[in-house]
């Protein structure tokens, strides 16, 4: 599974959307915005097969490393 997500500088995740297909854009697309990046990232496979809502909470991006990792 693939998410598109925003996060700060110390890698807090601000907002994220699932991406439902791997080969496909997101249903929505998050802005660009000062004080944020925005990246698609691999969730975890201990992850795969949850709801989203079930996990996101638990992820934080590893910004040295541009991953998600948990918290």
């Amino acid at each position: 599974m693939k998410i598109q997500a925003a996060y700060s500088s110390d890698g807090r995740i601000v907002t994220a959307v699932p991406l439902i297909d791997q080969n496909s854009a997101p249903a929505l697309r998050i802005a660009e915005k000062a004080g944020v990046d925005v990246a698609e990232f691999d969730v975890p496979t201990e992850f795969e097969g949850k709801k989203f809502y079930e996990f996101l909470h638990l992820l934080r991006v590893d910004t040295g490393n541009k991953r998600l990792v948990r918290r």
